[in-house]
């Protein structure tokens, strides 16, 4: 429920460890970026997967529109579309 936190949020390349629905009701975060760098995780279009993109972690709460989810896709972390 972290209500003061808008816009983008970005995970540098040393962050490799997240808890479970870290950013769940986050309505302020319209895009989660992740440094190329980073060993664990990755982002497209603003949405937070794992590195091999397999996993769809967390689409932010303040996200509007329609999503493509990658043919990669297998599974969805708990709450992957919480508060969205």
């Amino acid at each position: 429920g972290c209500s003061g936190l808008t816009g983008t949020l970005t995970i540098p390349d040393r962050v490799t460890m997240i808890g479970m629905r870290a950013f769940n009701l986050c309505s302020g975060i319209t895009d989660i970026n992740v440094g190329y760098g980073n060993p664990t995780y990755s982002s497209i279009d603003g949405i937070l997967y794992d590195k091999e993109q397999r996993v769809l972690i967390q689409c932010p709460g303040g996200k509007v529109g329609e999503i493509t989810i990658p043919d990669s896709v297998t599974s969805f972390g708990s709450r992957a579309f919480g508060g969205c």
